[in-house]
């Protein structure tokens, strides 16, 4: 069963059993969290320099491990597009956005129009209509995401007029509170939910990429306001190193905790509600009584196919900006993620097998606007860390603004031309799964649209010129090659 050969303790995030899970759910968390190993280790050795160093903040190895952060960040990414890539080729799912179906939820049944692709009529939204409502949705959701940001910016400025600066590990509740930030998550959800409804994307894609763009931009600033402003705003007010790093620390480590709290215990009361009124007036009490799987499934909490995986994701996604984002000023943040998400693993196995009903199984070609968060994130993640380097450290204090200012431009453009090289060098697609793709694109167009070899003037009959039985595993390369055998005698 899934269950015992996902849900061992010490298995490695990279020895997931995919192919059975992706028959359940789908695969990423297990390639993030291998690549935290060797984060964790350079940001574990950079913590016992600093604490040798008497526990300074402004220790001399903090430059190096930023540079490191950024090319490990792009060469993730790099590899996460590859692994992608060559997932979607195993598993059929390469092109599968272009064959989506329109929406059941597509509201334009009286608008049609002659598909430019096949010349048939379809139904489509009209840009004068779309437009005016898209321009309506970033009204709203900038409304909320500036009044966020300025109220939390206004908070730790009220907070600074009535008292003295906060000694290390305090936190400021009613920005970095967890519970606080989950509320504001939550309302803003209702709100992009009923705005993207009103966009009326033609699939399921686009409408989840719609709603992913809303609600994580809100989430980023609701999570990550608190910091920025701790960092470079109230940096004039005579904040220092120390205080950063014990914020971070405590605001970090509080959402992690909050975060499988959250995901541990309301499912499990749920379903214990659901069992105990489910039972009324039945005999479940005798030891003769069981409930049949069926039941158990019933009984089980239903796990939402969008908001659902939208939460698991989003929750690591700012995970990945916490390692990133200013990790010069907590670089244990990598190996916390990593503990952290060693759990997540079985946590969310334990959680999809045991306690939701078994999710409906949607396709997808990538992990489609997440990436693109990621990347964002990764780009910031080189200025933010320079700039807490640069102008809240104090080993540049001896230099004048103006020498800070480009010191800061130059080493800025110079890690982040290293990071677009990177990515430039790297192959987005592997060579095997390149080769792969043709041979496939090959095969199709031979036997499903008989087109005739160049050498060849007669239309190609497939039948006579490809033998399948050899090159069904080309198509299916996860295929066992015995079974393949079988299935054409």
């Amino acid at each position: 069963m899934l269950q015992h050969k996902w849900l061992r303790l010490f298995t490695m995030p990279y020895s997931q059993p995919e192919d059975n899970i992706k028959d359940y759910f789908g695969v990423w968390l297990g390639h993030y969290t291998k690549w935290l190993m060797s984060a964790s280790f350079a940001g574990f050795i950079i913590w016992m320099a600093i604490s040798a160093d008497g526990d300074d903040p402004d220790s001399p190895s903090i430059p190096y491990f930023t540079v490191f952060m950024a090319i490990w960040a792009t060469l993730y990414l790099e590899s996460w597009k590859r692994t992608e890539k060559k997932t979607a080729c195993r598993w059929g799912m390469v092109d599968f956005e272009q064959e989506q179906q329109p929406r059941p939820e597509f509201d334009a049944i009286s608008f049609f129009r002659e598909s430019p692709v096949t010349g048939q009529q379809e139904k489509y939204f009209p840009d004068e209509l779309r437009y005016p409502v898209l321009a309506y949705s970033a009204a709203i959701s900038s409304t909320f995401i500036i009044t966020v940001a300025s109220a939390i910016v206004a908070i730790y400025i009220f907070k600074a007029f009535l008292s003295d600066p906060a000694p290390y590990g305090k936190v400021y509740f009613g920005s970095g509170n967890p519970d606080d930030d989950s509320n504001m998550n939550v309302i803003y959800e209702k709100v992009a939910e009923k705005l993207t409804d009103k966009e009326n994307h033609r699939t399921e894609t686009e409408y989840e990429d719609a709603l992913i763009s809303k609600t994580f931009s809100f989430q980023f600033v609701n999570s990550f306001m608190a910091l920025i402003y701790l960092a470079f705003i109230k940096q004039p007010l005579a904040l220092n190193g120390i205080e950063i790093k014990y914020q971070f620390g405590i605001i970090f480590i509080a959402n992690i905790v909050a975060g499988n709290l959250g995901e541990i215990l309301p499912p499990i009361i749920n379903a214990k509600i659901k069992a105990k009124a489910e039972s009324k007036g039945a005999v479940l009490e005798a030891a003769s009584v069981k409930l049949t799987d069926v039941e158990k499934q019933f009984i089980a909490e239903e796990y939402d196919v969008l908001m659902g995986t939208f939460k698991d994701y989003g929750e690591m996604v700012i995970q990945f900006g916490y390692c990133t984002l200013f990790v010069a000023a907590f670089p244990l943040a990598p190996l916390l993620a990593l503990v952290n998400n060693w759990i997540e693993l079985r946590i969310d196995g334990w959680k999809l097998c045991e306690i939701h009903r078994r999710p409906y199984a949607v396709g997808a070609e990538d992990i489609g606007t997440w990436f693109w968060f990621l990347d964002i994130m990764s780009t910031l993640a080189v200025v933010s860390n320079m700039a807490l380097f640069v102008f809240t450290g104090t080993q540049l204090n001896m230099w004048s603004s103006t020498e800070k200012v480009v010191f800061f431009s130059v080493m800025e453009h110079v890690l982040l031309c290293l990071k677009f090289l990177i990515a430039v060098i790297i192959p987005d697609v592997p060579a095997d799964v390149e080769e792969h793709m043709a041979r496939e694109a090959f095969i199709i167009s031979k036997v499903v649209h008989n087109i005739a070899d160049d050498a060849e003037d007669e239309e190609f009959d497939s039948n006579e010129m490809i033998d399948l039985s050899v090159k069904l595993t080309d198509l299916v390369p996860a295929l066992d090659k015995d079974a393949a055998k079988a299935a054409m005698v």
